[in-house]
């Protein structure tokens, strides 16, 4: 059996309100519409699939958020959700690599995905135990498409049904689960550990 992770709010700690708040100080008024868990606007969803390099990025947040914040600013407000990696989601996936392949599949950017591998050590660690990762802005894709799901599979080698996956938003699973795969929302208050080993024990 493949597992396939999702990773903000599965195994790395995130926190959108803090990123929301770090916008609406620098006057971004209705941030939470234009980007939360559930739903994001076309520069985010551009962004997530490489169509927009940084500084386009940058420069969009200004155009729709009518603010003159410098990139450095809008850095920062954009990474403040971005929280920590817990030893103990490393040991879990260290230990579920001694017997399934794990992947990973992630809706990112390259602005998280540099703070990640620059800022928290341990994300080193975590990475080196998936068999593949599959980062949205460098595949090009993003969830939650069947496409992408159906896409990961065939580059894993693996039928949707043989797959594993977790994820804490609800439409990715609704993708993931259209596309055939044994897909596990994990809400919010429950570990991912509790999660898969019930579903594992399934």
């Amino acid at each position: 059996m493949y597992i396939l992770f999702d990773l903000g709010g599965v195994l790395f700690d995130i926190d959108y309100m803090r990123t929301q708040r770090a916008f609406e100080a620098l006057g971004y008024n209705g941030f939470d519409a234009a980007y939360s868990k559930k739903v994001q606007n076309e520069v985010f969803d551009a962004f997530e699939v490489g169509a927009l390099d940084e500084a386009s990025f940058f420069n969009k947040i200004r155009e729709y958020g009518r603010i003159s914040a410098m990139d450095v600013e809008i850095r920062s407000a954009w990474n403040a959700m971005l929280i920590g990696l817990r030893t103990s989601k490393v040991a879990y996936v260290q230990q579920l690599a001694q017997t399934h392949k794990l992947f990973l599949l992630s809706n990112t950017n390259p602005i998280h995905l540099a703070a990640l591998r620059t800022e928290y050590p341990l994300f080193a660690d975590l990475e080196k135990y998936f068999t593949q990762t599959f980062y949205s802005h460098l595949i090009q894709r993003r969830k939650p498409h069947a496409e992408v799901f159906r896409w990961v599979c065939a580059e894993i080698g693996a039928a949707p049904g043989e797959v594993i996956f977790v994820d804490d938003s609800p439409q990715h699973v609704a993708g993931a689960k259209e596309a055939g795969l044994s897909a596990y929302h994990l809400p919010d208050g429950v570990e991912v550990e509790a999660l898969l080993g019930e579903a594992l024990r399934s």
